[in-house]
């Protein structure tokens, strides 16, 4: 089951000096009361990928 974490966790989440284990789980929740919705993602067009290449300033080919 994927766990979420809220906005007003974000913080504490990232604190380096936050290290307890228990903690740290408990600020995990299940997203919408255990409801996810998944949906896939369209493939990537050839414009994407000519945009992605323009930014990263690569030459190599993505999928």
């Amino acid at each position: 089951m994927p766990l979420a974490l809220t906005p007003d966790h974000y913080d504490s989440w990232l604190d380096p000096h936050h290290q307890d284990p228990d903690e740290l789980r408990a600020l995990l929740t299940q997203p919408a009361d255990g409801h996810l919705d998944a949906r896939p993602s369209p493939p990537p067009s050839t414009t994407s990928a000519a945009t992605a290449r323009s930014t990263c300033g690569t030459s190599r080919e993505f999928p």
